[in-house]
């Protein structure tokens, strides 16, 4: 695979490739005067998974990206949907299935024991093509799209793949293009603390649910196919780039960035015993309730609280930590017998060494003193011929 180092320098890809938009600043300025397509390409793993063939490649094109402010009602509240996106802002999409040989199809089979059976598109059009055929299908496309003197930009999300083969199969198409946006590095940007130590940025869909888009108006049915679509992904990819303009989605971006430095994850415990200022969290019923099994959610229902860190011990029991006895004490009234909204009640206890455990800890310690005392003075004594 390409690297990104290596496109740096390329003389077919550097033009382009070295015009990257990284910041929401960068992006408000060449709205005006900019058209932007989405390139999205699905691929599959035949024997190995450094071994891949390009499957699909989905196009969506925008002539502007002009967010608006939703008609709110009150009594009706509702979540965006991706067709009227599509609708409103004149896209067109292109999905591009690229021809399998029987040799490719027959390799799938023996290794992977079947072939990606993907989603027919929802939105523009769906065709076929050989793959020596796909930078002129992509060239046309770009001609029946982009008739204005608008300058063009290509986007994606992670675009690692889509680079990959952009410049190995349809490197053609990149002199179509003055820059070009990896939108999570415009969600890094938002976000303001951007990848903290083991934490990342959200995938697209979870980013898009996050806006408020059902997670089955992103995937699609899967009444005639259950992989994804590569031209409905690009369309949703368009639609997160405009997402990532309202006030109100990026406070939720920051808000999840923020709760997840404080959340651990799955499997990595916290030292109690380490702990100055903690407790458990637990439920009369056992099993901790959806709202709060996870360190992010934890992190995220009890973020008002200013907890150093939350996490998971077990299903039914998670453990949080504060950085002085005020927060943990502010948190046990609070909370200890607090009836959540499934109708459970939580309990709170605080985590501390008793009486007994603190006397015992203390007499080994002495203990182990006395013993290195012991040990270097007959190591010592052992020394006093060499001194006589």
């Amino acid at each position: 695979m390409v690297t990104y180092q290596q496109l740096k320098y390329d003389p077919s890809s550097q033009a382009l490739f070295n015009n990257r938009i990284t910041t929401m600043e960068g992006l408000l300025s060449i709205l005006k005067d900019h058209s932007f397509i989405a390139l999205d390409t699905e691929h599959v793993p035949v024997d190995s998974q450094r071994n891949r063939i390009l499957h699909q490649v989905g196009l969506a094109y925008i002539p502007a990206i002009t967010p608006h402010t939703p008609i709110a009602v009150p009594s009706q509240p509702q979540r965006p949907r991706l067709k009227d996106f599509y609708d409103r802002n004149q896209l067109q999409s292109l999905t591009l299935n690229i021809f399998l040989t029987k040799q490719i199809r027959e390799d799938l089979l023996c290794y992977r024991g079947s072939i990606p059976n993907r989603r027919p598109s929802r939105f523009g059009r769906e065709c076929q093509i050989f793959l020596d055929n796909l930078g002129s299908a992509i060239v046309e496309f770009i001609r029946s799209c982009h008739h204005n003197h608008t300058k063009l930009v290509l986007i994606g999300f992670e675009m690692s793949a889509e680079w990959n083969y952009l410049s190995r199969n349809f490197s053609e198409v990149v002199p179509y293009f003055t820059s070009w946006i990896d939108l999570r590095d415009i969600a890094k940007d938002v976000a303001i603390t951007g990848d903290a130590p083991g934490q990342s940025i959200p995938g697209r869909i979870s980013l898009l649910q996050m806006f408020g888009y059902y997670w089955k108006d992103i995937k699609g049915s899967n009444q005639y196919g259950s992989a994804d679509n590569a031209g409905d992904d690009a369309v949703s990819t368009l639609a997160m780039a405009e997402a990532l303009f309202y006030p109100e989605n990026q406070e939720k971006l920051r808000f999840h960035q923020e709760c997840g430095q404080i959340a651990r994850e799955k499997n990595v415990f916290i030292n109690e015993d380490n702990v100055a200022f903690g407790a458990t969290i637990q439920t009369e019923n056992g099993i901790l309730p959806n709202v709060i099994n996870s360190g992010l959610r934890l992190a995220q229902y009890f973020f008002g609280f200013r907890p150093i860190s939350i996490a998971l011990r077990s299903p039914d029991v998670a453990v949080v930590t504060f950085k002085s006895k005020f927060h943990l004490n502010r948190f046990i009234k609070m909370n200890h017998r607090r009836v959540l909204s499934n109708g459970d009640t939580l309990l709170i206890i605080p985590i501390g060494v008793s009486d007994i455990d603190k006397a015992k800890r203390e007499e080994k310690q002495q203990l182990r003193k006395f013993k290195k005392v012991e040990m270097l003075e007959q190591d010592f004594e052992g020394l006093g011929d060499i001194f006589s």
